[in-house]
């Protein structure tokens, strides 16, 4: 194949994978909790936060994280379990109790894509032939002349120098030397950093540049720790070698060969300018808000004197008003005498007096009474103005004590400026601002220049893939070697756009036995490219997984350093031995002891915690298809507080894996209520590659009632996963599993050669030891004091109980109910029902809410009366109660929970059992029977009854609608009225004995979009559309009439 085809199969790939992705779990937003600032590398600082889930995103993805109500862009430095590393620029104090996470999964894909197009259409510059031979298009070539290997060991700054290396690492670096592409095979403990040691001294003496990357910030990191061992101080000091991208902690071996830590050094002037013009900058901005303080205060005291003249103008103009009245009442007075005197002379006056005298008694006592009425008015005026004029005396002296202490205040600093004068300071230092800012910039600038000048002088630079394709100084850049690490999960596009970077040589250092990329588009093309590791395009490994040990690219490393021989053989029976790569044990005691050392079982390193005679049962997450099992979850946890508490003399680190996402939800629920996170890790298998930890506690999860085994641990690749999980010991492998339940179902190659191994060379303890340990009083005690919290539950978060004790103990606990009862029984009896019966009934009485989870209705066609006929009297019985009755297909699930405190489960059927010996399981403890009800998918339960009932409602009306359309027809066969019913195809009716009469009668196609346009149902997504009928080749269904830009859809029955 052609460079331009296999470029174009890849886009295609990475376009399947986007669209995947974005129409499955898409935009992220993902909560936070107990963020701490945890140290300050590369220039920004640190922050570790939890996670309630494990995430699945690469190192170095960009994302907002908020925090109440404002954003900070971030780096996701790492994901580790259920903690995730954050860089920002920002310091948001030593605790962040809560934020979130916004992200987009597909971003970076986009990026990739971009980068690709990028080299097809010419713009970016690629070495094709080194892709091409590097995907095996092309036939590998010998370099000659080649460098010769140096193993001795340079006088570098590292505290502790490299070991020599061995034949094999020897080997691998002279092979590497001396061709273009070399795949260096190096399973855990190999020493693949040690050929590292030697590999890129080399080459850098030799006047090449280097390239190190891997898909996470810590392979780079410890690859870039490798590299500097073979370096000199010198060469370390003057940035011979740097780390472009963020680190993961605060790590001064790494830290001191950043690019910004590099670039600080070697532009020591720049520096010192930068910070005299910033000093200055800072001094012109303090200068500039003193100035603009004088401005707001002038026009403060202008506010002031402007309030003091109003309030003297109110109060003058009160003053005025009230003489005013004053004087009119003077008048009033006068005129009222003068009237009174006139009225007195009218009455004694002689009748041909008062008509030629115009003395009228009664027209004059009315003017009177008028002047009196205006007198009275005028005197009440007067009383109120008098009253109210200390208002405006003490507005005015107010006023003035304001302006008064304002400038008392201002004088006290200096002298009042002026107004003109402050505006001039102003225009000043605006001038000088602009002239300081663009002197920052022009040393910004020198400084950017010089950062790319150390980037392009650096013999060894590493970064993340990610980082490569989004800092030009990299995707841009051409470099005489590209050594990739953990090239395992490293999906084919990187490798393809990394290696055409190389100008010289490529080295894949890797495990192909570890996870492959994860791939979330099933398309062909999008599993060739993206899924399939570059070992099996590469023709490493072929179709029939077999290792072509004899390809000369390939070398194999197999004295292994880190686990104590007992694991190294696990994983050899597992995978390396049948591959011809047998590992060699060559790892010290000091390294292996610390763990093989802890409980339990010290001393053995290879532990098998069966939990047969417990025989717990697993269940599933509902909805959705990912197992837990609570005993195992448990029991795991206990094992890692007891190898902890055995260990006194060091501090070990345990971790706890197993297959799936929601058992490692539940661990980490269980780590966090013993404060155990400090020591002990949680993770999927998938989530685990790279660590490793003195004890490792392998939780298989599976058992009862499933048939068999999930498919993570039965499929092909089942023997990786095993292969990561154990090791990533050093000293000591716990698997706790369910003996009887595997041994009794096939469960694959991987699973058998694990059992057999572990049935003879495995110390074999029993789960109910460990559990009735921690029951003891005095154990409780020393664990209360060690982590000082109450142990979990009730005690110790669990009780085991037979049906003997199992019901009495049940009773109570439904007695005491708050406020709703959820009991989960496939199969439903009226003899155990009859006894529960009464309970049930005082609590539908007390208004709690009682909801039983059952198998629905078997339609088997069957007239005589059986198990089924009772079950389903009894379903009939509940729903005339009150109770609510809730059916899932296919339920295996014994659970009850009591409000959100407690939650019973196992293998015992409530509401049908009785003789039996089966057993159930009580936990007390609110955040785990909130999980489990997640767990089982409770609120998917509820809200599909709740779809049930609006489309119950719709029909109806559709009925009621109908039948003002037409009349309801009878069943020709039995004679009887048929019923509306709905189906994939439509609305129609169908015989009351439907389906055992199948007779049906169709609604006019016309008729039902018709009755469907009147009803005018809103869209229940974007609320402005209203649904119409529409259909398709798989039937007819509501859909909103705003597609495409709403793609609401609802099925009619």
């Amino acid at each position: 194949m052609t460079y331009e085809s296999i470029t174009s199969e890849m886009i295609q790939a990475l376009s399947n994978e986007i669209e995947a992705i974005k129409e499955g779990s898409g935009g992220k937003q993902v909560p936070l909790q107990n963020g701490r600032k945890d140290g300050f590398a590369a220039g920004r600082l640190l922050y570790t936060f939890d996670l309630a889930s494990e995430l699945g995103i690469p190192d170095d993805t960009p994302a907002q994280l908020k925090v109440g109500d404002e954003s900070y862009r971030v780096t996701v430095v790492t994901v580790d379990g259920f903690e995730v590393i954050l860089a920002v620029e920002e310091d948001l104090g030593p605790r962040v109790p809560t934020a979130s996470l916004n992200t987009s999964p597909w971003y970076l894909l986009e990026i990739l894509k971009t980068r690709l197009q990028e080299t097809m259409a010419g713009k970016l510059a690629a070495n094709k032939s080194m892709s091409l031979r590097l995907f095996n298009q092309l036939p590998n070539e010998t370099i000659r002349p080649s460098p010769s290997p140096d193993f001795t060991v340079a006088q570098s700054s590292a505290s502790s120098p490299p070991p020599p290396p061995n034949d094999e690492q020897k080997e691998a670096v002279t092979k590497a030397l001396s061709q273009r592409i070399t795949f260096v095979w190096g399973p855990p403990g190999t020493g693949k950093t040690t050929t590292i040691n030697y590999l890129v001294p080399g080459l850098v003496h030799s006047e090449e540049r280097v390239f190190i990357t891997s898909h996470t910030n810590t392979a780079v990191d410890t690859v870039l720790k490798a590299a500097m061992k073979g370096l000199t101080r010198e060469e370390i000091r003057d940035g011979a070698i740097i780390r472009i991208g963020q680190v993961r902690e605060e790590d001064k071996t790494i830290e001191c060969i950043t690019l910004e830590a590099v670039v600080k050094r070697r532009g020591a002037d720049l520096n010192k300018q930068l910070d005299e013009v910033q000093s200055r900058i800072a001094a012109v901005k303090k200068s500039q808000a003193e100035w603009t303080l004088w401005e707001t205060e002038l026009a403060r005291i202008r506010e002031l004197e402007d309030a003091k003249n109003l309030a003297e103008k109110r109060w003058r103009g009160a003053v005025q008003e009230r003489q005013s009245v004053e004087r009119r009442i003077a008048d009033l007075r006068e005129a009222e005498e003068r009237l009174s005197a006139r009225l007195a002379e009218a009455h004694s006056a002689s009748f041909i007096k008062r008509i030629f005298g115009g003395l009228n008694p009664e027209r004059i006592g009315q003017q009177l009474i008028e002047l009196e009425s205006r007198h009275t008015q005028c005197t009440q005026t007067l009383e109120r103005m008098t009253k109210d004029l200390p208002t405006f005396q003490e507005a005015v002296e107010s006023a003035d004590k304001a302006l008064s202490q304002t400038l008392s205040v201002l004088r006290a600093k200096g002298p009042l400026p002026t107004i003109d004068r402050i505006r001039d300071e102003l225009h000043r230092l605006g001038t000088e601002l602009t002239a300081l800012e663009q002197q920052a910039k022009a040393i910004q600038e020198q400084y950017q220049q010089l950062a790319q000048k150390v980037v392009s002088e650096a013999k060894v630079i590493g970064a993340t893939l990610t980082k490569m394709c989004t800092t030009p100084e990299l995707y841009q850049n051409k470099f005489d070697n590209v050594i990739v690490d953990e090239a395992s999960m490293t999906m084919q596009p990187h490798l393809w756009l990394a290696a055409a970077l190389a100008t010289e040589r490529v080295v894949v250092l890797g495990d192909f036995r570890q996870l492959q990329p994860i791939c979330t588009a099933k398309s062909d093309i999008a599993v060739e490219r993206i899924a399939k590791t570059i070992y099996k395009e590469a023709g490493i490994v072929d179709d029939n997984e077999r290792v072509q040990m004899r390809d000369p690219r390939l070398v194999s490393l197999r004295k292994q350093y880190r686990m104590h021989e007992k694991i190294g053989e696990l994983v050899n029976q597992l995978v390396y031995r049948e591959d011809g790569n047998a590992l060699e044990h060559h790892a010290k005691e000091c390294r292996t002891n610390p763990g093989r050392s802890a409980g339990p079982a010290p001393k053995y390193p290879v532990v098998l915690c069966d939990t047969t005679s417990a025989n717990p049962w697993c269940a599933r997450l509902e909805p959705g298809y990912s197992r837990y099992n609570i005993y195992s979850a448990v029991t795991a946890v206990r094992l890692a507080q007891q190898a902890i508490e055995t260990v006194r003399d060091c501090k070990i680190e345990v971790a706890i894996i197993c297959p799936y996402s929601a058992q490692a939800r539940l661990l980490n629920a269980l780590v966090r209520e013993r404060a155990l996170t400090d020591q002990v890790k949680i993770a999927t298998v998938h989530r685990f590659q790279g660590n490793e930890k003195d004890v490792i506690i392998v939780d298989l999860v599976d058992g009862p009632p499933f048939s068999r085994p999930g498919v993570l641990l039965t499929k092909p690749e089942a023997t990786n996963l095993l292969n990561v999980a154990f090791s990533r010991a050093k000293g000591k492998v716990i698997l706790v599993g369910h003996v009887g339940y595997f041994e009794s179902r096939s469960g694959g190659k991987a699973l058998e050669t694990t059992w057999t191994y572990f049935g003879r060379q495995a110390q074999t303890i029993d789960s109910t030891s460990v559990l009735r340990g921690y029951d003891d009083p005095e154990v409780m005690r020393s664990t209360e004091a060690m982590t000082g919290r109450m142990p979990l539950g009730n005690p110790e978060g669990m009780t085991l109980f037979h049906e003997s004790t199992f019901y009495p103990a049940f009773n109570r606990d439904l007695l005491s109910a708050r406020e709703r009862v959820i009991i989960f029984s496939p199969f439903i009896q009226p003899g155990r029902t009859s006894r529960l019966a009464p309970i049930l009934r005082k609590l539908l009485e007390k208004g709690i809410e009682v909801v039983v989870v059952t198998r629905p209705k078997r339609r088997s066609g069957r007239t005589k009366e059986g198990p089924e006929d009772d079950a389903d009297r009894v379903m009939y019985e509940f729903s005339t109660l009150g109770v609510k009755v809730l059916t899932r297909p296919n339920l295996h699930e014994k659970l009850a929970f009591i409000d959100e405190r407690i939650t019973w489960m196992g293998s015992l059927n409530i509401l049908s059992h009785s003789h039996t010996t089966e057993q159930m399981t009580r936990f007390e403890n609110d955040e785990l029977t909130s999980m489990v009800l997640e767990f089982n998918g409770v609120a998917a339960l509820f809200r599909k009854e709740e779809r049930e009932a609006k489309k119950a409602t719709r029909m109806k009306k559709i009925g009621s609608l109908l039948g003002q359309r037409m009349s309801t027809p009878d069943c020709p066969r039995c004679g009887r009225k048929m019923v509306l019913r709905a189906g994939p195809y439509g609305v129609f009716f169908g015989c009351p004995s439907y389906p055992a009469d199948k007779t049906t009668v169709p609604v006019p196609r016309t008729t039902l979009t018709s009755i469907i346009d009147e009803m005018d149902i809103p869209c229940p997504r974007c609320g402005k559309g209203r649904m119409r009928l529409r259909s398709s080749a798989k039937g007819v269904f509501l859909a909103c009439d705003g597609y495409p830009d709403c793609r609401s859809i609802d099925p009619l029955g």
